[in-house]
């Protein structure tokens, strides 16, 4: 049911992330339910796929964390039904933090949005405590 990637989630992204060339990626495509003005992709729908995404670069790597902050620049507009690619990489890991890099692309590669993300990695007995699921 996550609203990022759970596929059961029907008002959900249904990001399906992969690993690519160092990257934790998934194709959007983004509908008029995602917009804010009309034929303008919210950026608050953006800023949550680049959450997913991002996380994954710890997630996915079988660790949980949580987002401690995310710094935002919007370039482009997007548009419901553009196929966006959403991507994220790590560029700073230590033992309790993971900051990425995350961009939205347009199938042409202009930037539409870039984050830079900063996570605390959790402990086991955090995770717990919070009911955090242990990464894939």
């Amino acid at each position: 049911m996550c609203f990022g990637c759970g596929s059961d989630n029907p008002y959900g992204l249904h990001l399906h992330l992969n690993r690519a060339d160092g990257w934790w990626q998934s194709e959007f495509l983004p509908q008029d339910y995602h917009c804010g003005w009309p034929g303008v992709v919210h950026g608050g729908v953006l800023a949550t796929a680049l959450d997913e995404v991002s996380s994954y670069v710890i997630f996915g790597e079988g660790r949980s964390a949580v987002t401690a902050s995310m710094k935002l620049e919007f370039r482009k507009a997007a548009a419901p039904g553009e196929r966006l690619l959403v991507r994220a990489r790590p560029v700073r890991v230590t033992r309790r933090v993971v900051e990425t890099i995350g961009e939205v692309l347009r199938p042409d590669g202009s930037v539409v949005a870039v984050a830079e993300s900063r996570f605390l990695v959790l402990s086991e007995s955090q995770r717990k405590e919070l009911g955090i699921p242990q990464g894939e």
